[in-house]
């Protein structure tokens, strides 16, 4: 699962709730982090950023949702979005912002 926290340097931990596995990675210089965690849809995931001196953030809480599949294409397919991609964490209320990376490739 890709981020971004505030600041490099921190520990990010994320949590199943409910099978309490757990993950973690240290931001980026530029705060993006990326780490893998089996859930099951339904799931909710806790997110922490630690800093160096061990002050723990408020959790950021994520349900794992289910993507349906999509049906095999035939003949030539398009897909239009118009809005803006979110995917991003952020640790406060409104630092969510879009990082202009493809998420998917759909042919």
């Amino acid at each position: 699962m890709p981020g971004a926290v505030s600041q490099g340097g921190l520990v990010v931990t994320a949590t199943d709730t409910t099978t309490h596995a757990t993950a973690t990675a240290t931001s980026g210089t530029d705060g993006s982090f990326a780490e893998s965690l089996t859930a099951a849809v339904n799931d909710t995931l806790s997110l922490t950023a630690t800093d160096v001196v061990g002050n723990v953030s408020a959790p950021t809480l994520i349900a794992v949702r289910s993507t349906p599949s999509l049906p095999p294409s035939s003949g030539n397919t398009s897909l239009v979005y118009q809005g803006n991609l979110v995917d991003r964490v952020g640790l406060t209320s409104g630092s969510l912002v879009p990082d202009g990376q493809l998420d998917a490739v759909l042919r």
